[in-house]
């Protein structure tokens, strides 16, 4: 998407940057997101970390904020970055641009000063904008609700948290060890963002990296020109690419028994860090980084070998948790993706309580990154479809693809012979009052504690004769929870249950 241009100047209120505006406006602690308010519509918030430098807002199908009220212009406004300020520009729109307090933008009200087109004012020195009119406003935030997208609710996504924070700014190597598809291609570059590193974040997949000395020698640390057939001029490697910031290994688990010996006497210094085709008394000087590596299995477990395992555990350990363990995290992560979508592929679309509640209880196999394609694939869709609400209609039907996909076996966690985690449409879409249709004999298993009702309980309890045990199994919960749902029912706990009267 082009940028639209559009004259930077202070504000005539204002003496530079970063001044605080008069009366309700000054005095205000750092804005971290901004949250868009429409008359008829979901808010949307959008946390400052996840966006792009510049976000344009506008009814056009280009705009990244799309908004729907006559009164707002094609092409608006803009949020623009410039280094770490984040400033609100009006682009010349038709009925502008309103500076006012956040209790009047509430109310409704219109007033407030108008923004001359391609002024800059920085976010953090107002409450709210009015945009063309009383249906559309911006409203700055100075923290995040706790049910924004970098909420951390569980103990393990806290704790994970806090081994970054004390692990971002050692420069002794990190080693993070984590299931595939947890993040930990994401950990480290917190790290290295947290980390305060001048240089480049280099990322570099062991898995790929060639057995061949002289290949492996030109991938890390570069060529000379003619150093070999093809090689017309000098190149880079990898480790003075991260000269000053980070080298990631990732996948290191996977390396190839040649760059092991390479990499552990580059580490070790008892290597040359001389590029292919160059001396090694005209090697240019070693190169400084900050050394992370990541892995899927624990270190005892891989085919490294065992002075080189030590070098990379040889100072922080991170351990990356699975969702399994950070359930209550999930939907500050589903936040989070939707606020990185464009608003045309889904960015202003929202997720139904009972659509969150089964993204939450799925198993996840694929982890984080699975659940993201969830989430984007569902959203592009329902924008496409013109809807704004992602229903749990759409998160089973992309569930069952899933499924159907990698087939119902152990090694998907989706399809109906996965053990505890089964069928989605038993475990998640439990109605809380059985169907008068449903038969004695149908399957009731997985549903969840909490949607259990009289009515339920009792159809087990028919379908089973009366079994405690065998009705617990069915429902797939523990014979303890079943019977403590009895006595809440104040049903009977007799070897025999009546057949459910329909509701």
């Amino acid at each position: 998407m082009s940028k639209t241009p559009g004259r930077t100047r202070k504000p005539e209120n204002t003496a530079g940057r970063g001044d605080r505006l008069p009366g309700p406006f000054g005095g205000r602690a750092p804005i971290v997101a901004v949250r868009v308010h429409e008359t008829g519509e979901a808010s949307l918030l959008l946390p400052l970390a996840d966006l792009r430098s510049a976000v344009l807002i506008g009814r056009s199908e280009q705009a990244d904020i799309r908004l729907r009220s006559d009164r707002v212009s094609r092409v608006h406004a803009m949020l623009r970055r410039d280094g770490e300020q984040w400033s609100f520009l009006d682009l010349g729109s038709a009925n502008g641009s309103f500076l006012t307090a956040l209790d009047e933008a509430r109310a409704g009200a219109g007033s407030g000063r108008r923004l001359v087109a391609g002024d800059a004012v920085p976010l953090d020195v107002v409450e709210a904008i009015a945009l063309g009119s009383r249906a559309c406003w911006l409203e700055t935030l100075t923290t995040l609700p706790a049910t924004s997208s970098t909420a951390t609710r569980s103990t393990a996504g806290r704790r994970f948290e806090e081994q970054l924070s004390a692990a971002a700014p050692s420069k002794r190597p990190v080693f993070l060890l984590g299931a595939s598809g947890t993040g930990k291609t994401w950990a480290a570059r917190q790290l290295h963002e947290r980390g305060g590193f001048r240089g480049a974040f280099v990322a570099v997949n062991c898995a790929r990296l060639p057995n061949d000395p002289l290949a492996l020698r030109a991938q890390l640390l570069g060529h000379a020109r003619g150093a070999y057939t093809s090689a017309d001029r000098a190149v880079t490697g990898a480790f003075f690419d991260a000269d000053s910031g980070t080298l990631f290994l990732d996948e290191v688990e996977s390396l190839p028994p040649v760059a092991q010996g390479f990499l552990l006497d580059v580490l070790e210094g008892s290597g040359d860090y001389a590029p292919l085709g160059v001396a090694p008394h005209e090697a240019p000087r070693p190169p400084k980084f900050r050394l992370i590596s990541a892995s899927k299995q624990p270190l005892r477990a891989s085919a490294l070998r065992a002075d080189l395992a030590w070098r990379l555990a040889d100072g922080e350990i991170v351990a990356v948790p699975g969702l399994a363990v950070r359930r209550a995290d999930i939907p500050g992560l589903v936040a989070t993706f939707l606020a990185a979508l464009p608003a045309a592929d889904g960015g202003r679309v929202v997720v139904a309580d009972e659509a969150m509640e089964m993204l939450a209880q799925a198993p996840w196999p694929g982890e984080v990154r699975a659940l993201r394609a969830t989430v984007e694939t569902v959203a592009e869709a329902t924008a496409r479809a013109g809807r704004t609400v992602v229903s749990i209609a759409d998160v089973r039907a992309r569930l069952r693809a899933v499924s159907d996909a990698f087939g119902d076996d152990e090694n998907t966690g989706f399809g109906e012979r996965t053990g505890r985690f089964r069928s989605h449409e038993t475990i998640h879409d439990a109605h809380p009052v059985v169907p008068a249709d449903r038969s004695a004999g149908d399957e009731l298993v997985g549903v969840n504690p909490r949607h259990l009702d009289a009515a339920f309980v009792r159809a087990a309890l028919a379908a089973t004769g009366g079994n405690i045990e065998h009705a617990a199994r069915r429902l797939g919960i523990a014979r303890r929870t079943l019977m403590k749902k009895m006595d809440e029912f104040s049903l009977p706990r007799a070897r025999r249950i009546g057949p459910v009267d329909p509701e």
